[in-house]
């Protein structure tokens, strides 16, 4: 099943029908590039909801889409921002695909003290809008809700200071011993809140990055005894978060 989401501004329907206009990157999406066909069905995502829908007409100046049946979307009750050390270009992209899979909601690439990488004033945008691109086709595949933002990268302060006033912000240390205060605290997490997941670079975080995201009222947990590459350490951590929601949704 193809699936496109539409922005709430949008002139998006008539008569139970989404119409596409030609203009648009949907448009060129699913008849240029997908070469749909009269009566295939097609999910469409919008604000709070899930359109099934089946194509009715395909012409040179629209495509309409029929809407089937709506449903809520499949997104996690939480909103999670990932702050993200840089990391060398694969691994950069891994961590975006895998995150954005598992419901992160925003991922903000930190250049800290210790990253391996770093990017010229210049080159930033480029990296931030490559990552976008990632993030949008993963959230296809995997029939997000939404397209998680990826936002300008930023240094350590300015991505702390962005999650200041979020319910909980989480820093993941491998120098942090124990799982059971980890464990305990991420029970505790409660449906629409927001919540900052902090995972360092390559190189890890430095002394003084610690320091100060405990003034700012992060807190340190661990992720076991082992330390983990950079692009695990959040996906780990997102598998967990993602389950433990799901699990509380069944009940």
């Amino acid at each position: 099943m193809h699936h496109i989401f539409i922005k709430e501004n949008e002139n998006i329907y008539e008569n139970l029908s989404f119409i596409i206009p030609k203009n648009s990157e949907n448009y060129i999406h699913l008849v240029k590039s997908l070469r749909v066909k009269i009566n295939e069905i097609v999910l469409v995502s919008i604000q709070k909801y899930d359109y099934k829908t089946k194509i009715i007409k395909i012409d040179d100046n629209e495509l309409v889409l029929k809407i089937i049946e709506r449903s809520e979307k499949n997104e996690l009750p939480i909103y999670i921002t990932l702050i993200q050390g840089l990391a060398k270009k694969d691994k950069l992209d891994i961590i975006t695909d895998n995150t954005t899979e598992l419901g992160v909601s925003q991922i903000i690439p930190c250049e800290m003290k210790n990253s391996i990488v770093k990017y010229e004033e210049k080159k930033k945008k480029n990296v931030v809008e490559r990552l976008q691109k990632i993030s949008t086709q993963a959230a296809m595949q995997s029939r997000r809700g939404f397209i998680p933002i990826v936002s300008d990268i930023m240094n350590f302060r300015e991505a702390l200071d962005t999650v200041k006033d979020y319910d909980y912000k989480f820093l993941f240390y491998e120098e942090k011993i124990g799982v059971d205060e980890t464990i305990y605290f991420l029970n505790k997490m409660e449906n629409n809140k927001k919540c900052a997941i902090i995972i360092g670079p390559e190189g890890g975080f430095s002394n003084e990055e610690i320091e100060y995201a405990k003034e700012v009222g992060c807190s340190i947990f661990s992720l076991g005894k082992r330390i983990l590459r950079t692009e695990l350490a959040s996906t780990c951590i997102l598998s967990y978060i993602m389950m433990m929601f799901e699990n509380k949704n069944v009940y």
